[in-house]
């Protein structure tokens, strides 16, 4: 139950980073996340969602730094 509080909290304070527009923060929530163990596909998941509440444009930047994050996970590993 802890784990699933730790990674609700991640998934909220990226949500409102990613609404305010603010990609440093956003960026920093979801290495965070990536390393809690949340799928990529969880996160692209959430950007949908966020669409319906931010609009399409801050979604749809929400999500290149989610693509910018993705590829520097990769190149780490």
């Amino acid at each position: 139950m802890l784990i699933f509080a730790a990674i609700l909290a991640i998934f909220v304070y990226g949500m409102i980073a990613a609404t305010l527009g603010t990609r440093e923060p956003l960026r920093g929530q979801l290495r965070i996340a990536l390393n809690n163990g949340v799928a990529k596909d969880e996160i692209v998941d959430l950007f949908i969602h966020l669409e319906a509440y931010a609009g399409a444009a801050r979604a749809f930047d929400s999500y290149q730094v989610a693509l910018e994050v993705f590829a520097e996970t990769a190149d780490e590993r």
